[in-house]
């Protein structure tokens, strides 16, 4: 799954950045709908910096919402050591 969010966030445009979502949502929506759901929700947010200049986005990137929800979910998931069932990724993020 994050190989395939990083297909979204990596992106240089905003066009490749919403393909690479929809190729996400098809794979993953039905197995996670949670969590396309929030990406669906909150993606014109987390794409803002895909609207500057290229040489300055990996500024922005690097204090982006993209950045600090992956670096939450890591750490929650290293304390956990594993999530169980699908419920518990929804409780945990």
């Amino acid at each position: 799954m994050a190989k395939d969010l990083k297909k979204i966030y990596q992106a240089s445009t905003e066009e490749e950045a919403l393909k690479g979502f929809k190729k996400f949502k098809e794979k993953w929506g039905t197995k996670y709908p949670r969590v396309v759901k929030f990406w669906k929700q909150e993606l014109y947010k987390l794409l803002t910096f895909l609207k500057y200049p290229e040489s300055i986005q990996r500024v922005i990137y690097t204090t982006n919402l993209i950045e600090r929800t992956i670096k939450e979910i890591r750490k929650r998931v290293k304390v956990i050591g594993a999530l169980p069932s699908v419920d518990a990724v929804g409780r945990c993020c």
